[in-house]
This record gives structure tokens, sequence and C-alpha cells, in this order.
């Protein structure tokens, strides 16, 4: 959703080791995995919940709207204005959005935006969401 985008990455060609692969299936067997899916889903719980408190903030001072997802990482946010203007203004700014026309095969202007919470802590949430407020207020 926001922040700086990682420089290039550094990939190997090497396969995995017999040990990696023992690892792996000792870890799971041991009950990493289930853990690792229990915390995962919590913390993905708490930052959806947060987009959502902090959406409905936004709605109280700006004509927009969205809908709960139904599942995946991210809301679908109606601005009612050009969400490529705005996130030309948000980019500047280092808060990063997909517009819509990013995902329509016209490439046509349009109102909505994908903002998503997998890739963000709850600050950067409440941060880059107080940022949009401040962009909308010139929209």
């Amino acid at each position: 959703m926001w922040g700086r985008t990682a420089g290039p990455s550094i990939t190997t060609r090497c396969r995995p080791t017999r040990s990696d692969g023992l690892a792996l299936a000792l870890w799971m067997k041991d009950g990493g995995f289930e853990r690792h899916l229990r915390r995962m889903t919590r913390i993905y719980e708490k930052r959806f919940m947060l987009m959502q408190e902090e959406l409905e903030k936004l709605k109280t001072h700006h004509d927009i709207s969205y809908r709960v997802p139904n599942g995946g990482m991210s809301f679908w946010v109606n601005l009612n204005a050009s969400s490529r203007q705005v996130a030309a203004e948000a980019a500047r700014r280092e808060i990063f959005f997909q517009e819509e026309s990013s995902v329509d095969y016209h490439k046509k202007d349009g109102t909505h935006f994908r903002i998503g919470f997998a890739g963000v802590n709850e600050n950067e949430i409440r941060t880059g969401l107080n940022i949009l407020g401040q962009i909308l207020k010139r929209f």
C-alpha cells in the first residue's frame, strides 16, 4: 500500500538440500506450520479490522465508500474523485495505491482504488490513511 519499494532482489539457483527438507518436515511435525498460520491469521485479522476502522473514520469526513471484502488482503474504495489524480498525489508523498485505470483494459480513469493491508504494519495503515484524508480535502 505505501512505503518504498525494495531494490533489486538477489536470487540464487540453489536447490533445497535434503537437510532443508528434513528441517521443514520436522518443523511441520512439531506444529510449527499450524502455529505460524494462527499467528499470521491474528496479525492479518488485526490489520483488516484496523483498515476498516480507519476507512470508517475517513467516511465521516469525505465522500468515499467501500465494501468489506469476503476474502483477500485488500479493500476497493470508491473515492468519488479521480483515483488516478489521488494516487499521483499520494505517490508524491510516498503512499502507493493501485488505482482503477491500472486494471482497466482501456486504461480509463476511474474513481476506485485498491488498498492493501498485508504488507504494512498498523502504524503505516494509520499514517497512510491519514495522508489520504489530507489529499482528499483537495478533491
